[in-house]
C-alpha cells in the first residue's frame, strides 16, 4: 500500500505548512525566521535533524536556542540567510550602533533572545529582519 502525502486541502495541514513556511521562505525579503522546536517536531511532525539539514542544504545558517525557563519549552530554531541579513544590517548600521547591537549577522541572531522595547528603531529593524513589511520605515 502506497503512503499518502499530506492533504493540502485540510485546514490543519494548511496551518502546518504555513508554520513551516516561517522557515522555508527565508531569503532577501525575510532574512530570518524561527519556530519553536515543539512546533516543528510535535505539531508539524517533522524530524528535527532532517529539517535542520534541509535548511542548511538551502544555504541557510541555523542556530538553536534551548531552554528559556518556561516549563515544557525545549527551545527554538532560528534560520537565516546570512548574505541577506548582512545587507539589511549594513543598511541600518547607525541603528545597530545606537542600540549597541552587532553588525555581524551571526552575533545579531545570537542577540535575538534579548527583550527590546516595542516601537524602538532596533525593534523595527528586528521586525524587518523577520519580514515584517510594516517596519520598513526605519
Amino acid at each position: 500500500m502506497a503512503m499518502e502525502g499530506p492533504n493540502y486541502d485540510d485546514p490543519i495541514e494548511q496551518d502546518k505548512q504555513h508554520a513551516l513556511n516561517q522557515i522555508r521562505t527565508i531569503g532577501p525579503e525575510k532574512p530570518v525566521g524561527y519556530l519553536p522546536v515543539e512546533t516543528i517536531t510535535g505539531y508539524c511532525g517533522q524530524n528535527f535533524d532532517v529539517f535542520v539539514a534541509e535548511c542548511r542544504q538551502r544555504g541557510h545558517e541555523t542556530r538553536i536556542f534551548t531552554g528559556g525557563g518556561w516549563p515544557g519549552f525545549s527551545g527554538s530554531l532560528y534560520v537565516y540567510d546570512k548574505v541577506s541579513l548582512q545587507n539589511l544590517l549594513n543598511r541600518n548600521q547607525s541603528i545597530l550602533e545606537q542600540s549597541g547591537w552587532p553588525l555581524n549577522p551571526d552575533e545579531f541572531v545570537a542577540n535575538l533572545h534579548v527583550w527590546v522595547q516595542e516601537g524602538t528603531p532596533i525593534f523595527k529593524l528586528i521586525a524587518q529582519a523577520f519580514g515584517d513589511k510594516f517596519s520598513e520605515s526605519l
